[in-house]
């Protein structure tokens, strides 16, 4: 899995009459287009009707990305509007077409400016953010563009950026620690621009930041921020997590986790019955080989003491009378500590000598099911 990237920046296109010309940017299947768009009419006087959604001859639906449009004012009233659309590519040959709002004025006084952009890597299906955050409009200097929300690791977050008059190197020098795409300008009619800021490959939320930008003169800017998303993984436990890293990625070379698992109790339960970890991760050989012991799973690296072992070979009465009063056990002259290496050694049949103080005899017999016998040698 990679985080999304900005693939390609397209040119921008203004018309004061009719509609805009636009070419979308180079794009394949899965990718993601992104136009920015707003219109500007000062006259005659009233607020100007939302711009449409376009249309796409090629047969894929754009979605406006913004809940409500933006109204961007003359320091009193609306008289622009502003929004960002998106469309998912079925192809490499997606378009666009375009209708005017139907109270929107015409001639120099007024501009309809629209610019698009490509994403590629973003998740499949669904919308393909983690959020979408507007902030403006503004007229005054060095506004902020807001905080965007990371649900997750390898994210890509965009702030957008749109202005309605057209000024060289939109938004200016980029805040500390974000990316400045093209600046594009465009000067037909009351003129318009673009730009946008990013930050690539994040896992956590971005910090509001101020680009800067000179006051507007006409009209104003906004910014609409958007967190996009990688495709969607299998893998649940991210390999930079401290101490789980070669776990993480044994696990996920072996694809054996579904997105589904839940806690910590279901991976153990993979990693038993899967056996996977004792081939792939170095020095874990020990944990993956599970025993079992009149029917108990006990792991050779996770047995509490001997307590656990001493109570299963308890269930089995004959022994009761052996370890009865708390007898010390030895296996080949060593203690019961020694009794589980045995058990895991990996032979076929696993012999050894059991002597109880007192000096009573007998012999301990692991068959390759690793099922314990203890037999008396008391004759």
């Amino acid at each position: 899995m990679a985080a999304p990237t900005l693939q390609a920046e397209g040119s921008d296109v203004c018309a004061t009459s009719g509609t805009p010309g636009l070419t979308l940017p180079a794009h394949a299947a899965d990718d993601i287009l992104i136009m920015g768009s707003f219109f500007w009419g000062p006259s005659p006087g009233t607020v100007p009707d939302d711009i449409p959604t376009p249309g796409n001859p090629s047969g894929g639906a754009w979605a406006p990305v913004l809940g409500s449009q933006i109204g961007i004012t003359d320091g009193t009233n609306v008289r622009g509007k502003g929004q960002l659309f998106w469309l998912r590519c079925a192809s490499s040959t997606e378009g666009r077409s375009f209708t005017r709002g139907a109270n929107w004025d015409t001639g120099t006084d007024t501009a309809w400016y629209v610019r698009a952009w490509t994403i590629r890597g973003c998740i499949t299906s669904g919308n393909p953010w983690d959020e979408v955050d507007p902030a403006g409009p503004f007229r005054t200097a060095n506004q902020n563009f807001d905080a965007l929300t990371v649900a997750g690791a390898e994210r890509l977050a965009i702030h957008f950026g749109l202005r309605s008059n057209a000024e060289a190197g939109f938004m200016g020098a980029a805040p500390g620690g974000w990316t400045a795409g093209a600046s594009d300008n465009n000067t037909t009619g009351t003129d318009g621009s673009s730009r946008t800021y990013r930050q690539d490959n994040v896992s956590a939320d971005t910090s509001a930041a101020a680009p800067t930008q000179s006051a507007s003169s006409v009209g104003g800017y906004f910014y609409a921020g958007i967190s996009f998303k990688p495709p969607a993984s299998a893998v649940t436990f991210a390999a930079a997590v401290a101490g789980l890293g070669a776990v993480s990625a044994a696990v996920a070379r072996e694809r054996k986790l579904a997105s589904t698992v839940a806690g910590l109790a279901q991976l153990v339960a993979d990693i038993r019955r899967e056996r996977k970890l004792a081939s792939t991760v170095a020095g874990q050989a020990a944990v993956a080989d599970a025993i079992t012991v009149n029917g108990t799973v006990l792991l050779s690296s996770s047995v509490a003491g001997q307590a656990a072992i001493v109570a299963a070979l308890k269930e089995d009465k004959r022994i009761a009378a052996l370890v009865a009063g708390g007898a010390t056990i030895t296996v080949n002259q060593l203690r019961l500590e020694r009794l589980l290496q045995a058990l895991v050694a990996g032979n076929a049949q696993v012999v050894a000598n059991l002597t109880v103080e007192g000096g009573v005899g007998a012999a301990v017999i692991v068959d390759v099911d690793q099922t314990v016998h203890i037999v008396s040698t008391m004759r």
